[in-house]
């Protein structure tokens, strides 16, 4: 604290956090919000993809790691199992950012049923840049992801979404006596309440999963959440913050 002039904030809750300890802090926007565009209309977005643009795709982000989809692949695609049994006109996405990825999720998809596997795309990267989980994200009706950053990403897209978490047992008890939050995804956090639904160890189940994708396919209730990721967007960008450049040299200046 005694060493620090001053702290740049890229979300207005962590300047209210420095505030609280008397550590000068200005909020200066985050720089995903102005790379994102808040007119994001959807059918732009499956084109790209080279998706129908007729139908309604689901994404399904385990994650992106080795583990993480070893640990939540199966998740997810036990729920995609019970959607497509009773929602058979959805599509699911699942983003492979390299061969081996991709690889380890057509291993999973082998133990189901060939009438899921003909209803699951998993969309590879194109190119040299790795953008096919925002491209993916940004193509689908509906999201469901692991609790990360790319919530973060899937706000500033504007597209409903629910979030889950698994941990190894000791893992999440350890971690759950050391850090006591009442919200984990950074868009129910930026709000200060639960604006997305977060499904975290037990209560990450396939039958919850699919019940909560479920719920928003009620077009009030995309919606609904979709213009609170709208203005949370505005909320983040740097019109609403002050200048980076100008907060330094106040401080240079005294």
């Amino acid at each position: 604290k005694a060493s620090i002039d001053l702290v740049l904030c890229l979300f207005p809750f962590e300047k209210a956090f420095f505030k609280k300890w008397n550590v000068p802090a200005a909020f200066v926007g985050h720089p995903l919000a102005s790379q994102l565009s808040l007119d994001n209309p959807i059918t732009a977005a499956k084109q790209e993809l080279g998706l129908d643009d007729t139908q309604a795709h689901i994404a399904l982000l385990p994650g992106s790691r080795r583990g993480e989809i070893e640990r939540l692949g199966p998740l997810v695609l036990d729920a995609a199992q019970i959607l497509s049994q009773k929602h058979p006109q959805y599509i699911f996405l699942i983003p492979a950012i390299n061969d081996a990825r991709k690889q380890q999720i057509e291993n999973l998809l082998q133990s189901y049923p060939l009438v899921l596997q003909a209803k699951i795309k998993i969309m590879e990267n194109r190119g040299t840049e790795s953008k096919i989980g925002r491209q993916v994200m940004n193509a689908s009706n509906i999201i469901a992801l692991a609790s990360g950053t790319a919530t973060l990403e899937a706000m500033l897209l504007h597209r409903p979404m629910v979030t889950f978490y698994k941990l190894n047992r000791i893992t999440y008890w350890i971690a759950k006596l050391l850090v006591q939050i009442p919200y984990y995804s950074l868009p129910n956090i930026i709000a200060g309440k639960k604006v997305i639904q977060e499904l975290i160890q037990d209560d990450a189940t396939p039958e919850r999963l699919a019940s909560e994708i479920e719920k928003l396919m009620n077009i009030e209730a995309a919606q609904i959440q979709a213009m609170q990721h709208i203005t949370m967007h505005k909320q983040l960008l740097s019109d609403n913050s002050e200048d980076p450049a100008q907060a330094i040299l106040a401080i240079l200046d005294h």
